[in-house]
């Protein structure tokens, strides 16, 4: 959908609107206090750590070598300088994961959250 925005008078400014307004919708229906948000960009320690205090589980897998030896969840890489690792979480019956990449943040290596698709 390519529609020029007459009012802010950048289509810029509409795919934003469009971006944001997904986020939140799917945070307002993926459910009550057990939610699985995050917000791209954000480092994976602070992503962890509110998915953990809405009941998600990190799933540490057995018999694969771990990427990071702080953090034996990620696993499953892809190949090449900006390979992108995934993290499975577990809520009681329901699973998702995150997909992180290995960044530079404000002059520190950090994982980062960059999706889940």
């Amino acid at each position: 959908m390519k529609k020029f925005n007459k009012k802010t008078g950048s289509l810029t400014a509409v795919v934003a609107a469009l971006f944001i307004g997904s986020i939140i919708f799917v945070a307002m229906t993926a459910g009550g206090g057990d939610a699985f948000t995050f917000t791209p960009g954000e480092t994976y320690a602070a992503a962890k750590q509110t998915l953990a205090s809405r009941g998600w589980t990190a799933i540490v897998p057995t018999g694969e070598e771990p990427t990071d030896a702080q953090y034996p969840e990620i696993t499953n890489c892809g190949a090449g300088r900006d390979a992108i690792c995934v993290v499975d979480f577990q809520s009681g019956d329901k699973n998702n994961h995150l997909n992180v990449q290995y960044k530079d943040v404000g002059g520190e290596l950090e994982w980062v959250v960059v999706g889940n698709e």
